[in-house]
């Protein structure tokens, strides 16, 4: 899928050469280097999913008169959405060419831009910051880097919003290696997909245990939701995203969680003729390094503070999406 990646987009991928236990080599993606056009993630950077409730769940909540520092900010498609809010935003991101862009769009006069490295916060003490956002960023980390990023974070903001849409690398939170991966024609196969998935989704729920941990022992506030995005697109639009390849006529609707290939599609009589519905379900963590001083979001689920989260799968975590939201999707067997 990354060789398709580079073609259809023109971008360059660096790799890692790794073997598991019984010597065979296989590629873990360590960095991309993007393009105007390129994937941000796997999404394209025009790609509409997920903006809309995660700037709903996370961005929208910051109140007017503060000021925020997105780590890792990439296109900063997030930050379009706050122009009114009357925020003042830094953004970093380690990409010097996605910052030489942000700075001569004319959508970003609002935003101070930095190039560095995200999980490098001294330049930004004393600056008196009141959030740090990020998407799609602890969870690309290694451990001891999550825990300095988050220990700098703390002595810079009083609180830390994490919005997670990618599942986090099965090779750093599973302790998973993934199996040579078999392909039929232009699709994975789909015993690999369902082990790789259920293995990363664990990955992930680990993360955010270790970040529960990390907050009990340093006296952090600590709350962790699920949330929704849900989107209807038209045909024209939603063939220019890489989900389109898993929907055939008639089916017009998908659902997918962390945005892994495991997505449950259906065929929706309510949307519009030439139109797709996308629900999306995606993880965020709120940390608190001071005072817990921001309200809940709205039209999310809320994890209970004794969730045992290694205990969750892939297939319950959609299912209880689908009741929880009272989708218009069968639920998983």
């Amino acid at each position: 899928e990354f060789t398709e990646y580079r073609k259809e987009f023109g971008a360059c991928i660096l790799f890692q050469c790794v073997k598991d236990s019984g010597w065979t080599p296989f590629f873990v993606e360590r960095f991309r280097i993007y393009g105007l056009k390129s994937l941000q993630g796997i999404e394209r950077a025009d790609d509409p999913t997920y903006v809309n409730d995660v700037c709903e769940s996370l961005y929208y909540r910051i109140p007017e008169g503060s000021a925020m520092l997105d780590i890792g900010c990439g296109t900063g498609k997030y930050l379009k959405v706050l122009t009114k809010k009357g925020i003042t935003i830094l953004a970093i991101d380690a990409s010097k060419e996605l910052i030489q862009i942000n700075k001569k769009t004319d959508k970003f006069n609002h935003v101070i831009f930095y190039t560095g490295d995200c999980t490098d916060l001294r330049f930004f003490k004393g600056k008196e910051i009141d959030y740090i956002t990020g998407v799609n960023i602890l969870n690309i980390l290694h451990p001891e880097v999550v825990e300095s990023l988050l220990t700098q974070a703390a002595g810079v903001a009083n609180c830390g919003l994490f919005a997670f849409t990618l599942p986090a690398r099965a090779n750093i939170w599973s302790n998973w290696i993934p199996e040579r991966a078999l392909y039929s024609k232009d699709r994975l196969d789909n015993t690999y997909i369902e082990t790789s998935s259920n293995n990363t989704f664990l990955g992930q729920m680990r993360l955010l245990m270790f970040v529960g941990e990390l907050c009990k022992k340093r006296g952090w506030g600590f709350r962790i939701f699920r949330f929704l995005d849900k989107i209807i697109m038209k045909e024209e639009d939603f063939r220019k995203t890489l989900d389109a390849r898993y929907l055939k006529n008639p089916e017009n609707s998908i659902l997918k969680l962390l945005e892994f290939p495991v997505r449950k599609k259906m065929h929706v009589k309510e949307i519009p003729t030439g139109s797709y519905l996308v629900c999306s379900v995606g993880y965020e963590l709120e940390i608190f390094f001071g005072r817990e001083y921001l309200s809940p979001a709205g039209n999310v689920f809320y994890f209970d503070k004794e969730a045992v989260l290694d205990k969750c799968r892939i297939r319950s975590e959609l299912n209880s999406s689908i009741r929880y939201w009272n989708l218009l999707f069968n639920q998983l067997d």
